[in-house]
């Protein structure tokens, strides 16, 4: 029910604040609200339906719950940009001395914590952690044990992927605003733990969280070890559909941002022509051609005066 809850209330208050943009005669792109219907959704079923409940007996499924939550539902949710959304949609209060949502939002977007937690090196550790830690230690048994655990364990998996995919590709303001190259070299760094884990995960011969295992292990599915390698083959092929798709759209933002660079220098340019003032991207041109007549003239060269 938890999870049923926020996802009902995660829904509703996304499609109150597009309402809220419509009736104030602004546009929300549609696409962006697909994105995070589906996301909700996708972690709605999959934290209620028929993989939920078996995800507690079997290794393979709970494998496949945390793909799904770790990776397809923080990649939409990041895509509906839901904080972008409230910033234009909450109101600002009436009293200028009195702080409103709108305004806590942004002291928390842009506060020390938000700043060290979407540090690359922060959000691909703890991304990271959440595999190898959880399944190389006895932390996953003993989470399985208690409800509250259980459902620390699956929050987890969707705060870690989404911390992870909002510093690669989301739009959303406090997120670090990093170089498309480095951006991609992330992501390549990701995709290479990721394929490590299951590489690993699958080389393993003992069964992972056994105490648990043993006791809710139905007797009608396979052997536990024949399960965990099943939800290693999972976890090491799962990622490759969602990592081919933010390569691709971490390659279109790149583009989008060139020629975003592009223009505005084509803009100062005419400016400058215009005006009849050289831009500073026109007088670092012009010095660099000064310095190429220089170097390709021997008689401009310098030296100590012989007399």
């Amino acid at each position: 029910m938890f999870f049923l809850t926020l996802c009902a209330l995660g829904i509703g208050g996304y499609l109150a604040g597009v309402r809220r943009m419509r009736v104030a005669g602004h546009r929300w792109p549609v696409a962006r609200t697909a994105s995070w219907v589906g996301g909700m959704l996708v972690l709605a079923a999959t934290t209620n339906l028929g993989v939920a409940r078996y995800a507690y007996v079997l290794f393979s499924a709970h494998m496949a719950q945390h793909m799904v939550l770790s990776m397809l539902v923080p990649i939409l949710l990041v895509g509906g940009a839901p904080v972008t959304l409230a910033l234009r949609a909450l109101r600002r209060p009436t009293d200028p001395q009195v702080r409103g949502a709108r305004e806590w939002l942004l002291i928390a977007v842009h506060s020390r914590v938000t700043k060290l937690l979407t540090h690359p090196l922060v959000a691909l550790g703890i991304y990271t952690a959440s595999l190898f830690g959880l399944y190389l230690s006895d932390l996953l048994g003993v989470l399985m044990r208690s409800h509250l655990g259980h459902l620390a364990m699956l929050t987890h998996f969707v705060v870690a992927g989404y911390l992870l995919f909002w510093v690669l590709v989301g739009v959303d303001p406090g997120r670090r605003r990093l170089p498309h190259p480095l951006l991609v070299i992330i992501h390549l760094a990701s995709m290479m733990a990721h394929g490590f884990f299951g590489l690993v995960l699958m080389q393993t011969t003992t069964v992972i969280a056994p105490d648990w295992y043993t006791a809710v292990h139905p007797t009608w599915a396979s052997s536990l070890l024949a399960d965990q390698k099943l939800g290693a083959g999972i976890a090491w092929a799962f990622g490759e559909l969602p990592a081919v798709v933010v390569m691709i759209v971490l390659i279109r933002q790149w583009i989008r941002a060139d020629q975003r660079e592009q223009a505005r220098l084509d803009r100062a340019a005419d400016r400058a022509e215009a005006t009849g003032e050289e831009d500073d991207l026109a007088r670092y041109n012009a010095f660099l051609a000064a310095a190429g007549r220089a170097e390709s003239d021997p008689r401009s060269t310098s030296g100590p005066d012989r007399h």
